[in-house]
């Protein structure tokens, strides 16, 4: 619901794959994803939005995203996404 919420759940679950929205209250996924970065490195983090400008995807790689969706999401592009991360 947040973006310090998605942080502790981070820590507290060790998710395989964190998908990660861009605009959240209290602390947007940029952030977020540089402090789930700091903790875990090895955590994958897929963010999304519903902006879709070239800036959004850079700024989103520059956080420490491994990937980068936008929505509306087509199933089809999300499953090709995740499979790089499945193993």
């Amino acid at each position: 619901s947040n973006g310090r919420e998605t942080i502790d759940m981070a820590e507290k679950l060790n998710p395989a794959l964190v998908l990660m929205d861009i605009n959240m209250p209290r602390m947007n996924g940029y952030d977020a994803t540089r402090a789930i970065k700091e903790i875990r490195k090895d955590i994958p983090i897929v963010v999304q939005t519903a902006m879709h400008f070239d800036d959004e995807s850079d700024e989103a790689f520059k956080a420490g995203a491994d990937e980068y969706i936008t929505k509306p999401i087509d199933l089809k592009t999300f499953i090709n996404k995740m499979e790089r991360f499945m193993s």
